[in-house]
């Protein structure tokens, strides 16, 4: 679904992403894995950014934040490149840095 293989409206990439989130809220209240959830939630951002939303996309890394730190060091490096990437796409240079 995040390389354009079927339409954003789809009703099963509707689906999906709303079971993504919903497993991801559920992982963060429940202190799940911090490197599983990394990875969730770069799964979202992807597929967000793709389709052009901006804000749930710094909504997303915004509650990420508290997961970094837990997670183990290579995915903390992914996390913030991500991060990075994103922000600068988004014209928050001073932030990406």
């Amino acid at each position: 679904m995040l390389d354009h293989c079927w339409p954003n409206g789809d009703a099963a990439v509707s689906s999906a992403l709303q079971r993504a989130q919903e497993h991801l809220r559920w992982g963060l209240k429940a202190a799940a894995e911090p490197d599983a959830l990394l990875l969730l939630a770069k799964v979202l951002i992807d597929h967000l950014s793709m389709r052009n939303d901006f804000a749930a996309v710094e909504r997303l890394l915004a509650l990420m934040q508290g997961s970094v730190a837990a997670a183990l060091p290579r995915w903390q490096a992914a996390w913030w490149r991500l991060a990075a990437q994103n922000l600068e796409y988004l014209g928050r240079s001073e932030q990406a840095r």
